[in-house]
């Protein structure tokens, strides 16, 4: 077993993380009630405490781990992230 700590910077320190999770979403067809129509749906999860941060990897359910800054943004008006 390995732990580790990473502190990532991105243009100063007021950074946030999140974790997008991705899941499968079963959904009925509008104009077919009777069919079943599975499509993936990602999930934003913002991280707010360091406890909710502790992180057992599985790699049986992907996601995503962002850090980004809010106050930074591309020139697409998209958050500076590292993912």
């Amino acid at each position: 077993m390995a732990n580790f700590k990473v502190d990532l910077d991105i243009a100063g320190t007021s950074n946030t993380f999140q974790h997008l999770d991705i899941v499968r979403d079963e959904t009925k067809l509008m104009h077919d009630p009777c069919t079943k129509n599975h499509q993936t749906k990602i999930i934003p999860r913002v991280i707010r405490t360091e406890k909710e941060a502790v992180y057992d990897y599985n790699f049986d359910t992907p996601k995503y781990l962002l850090v980004y800054n809010e106050a930074n943004k591309t020139e697409y008006g998209v958050n500076r992230a590292y993912r």
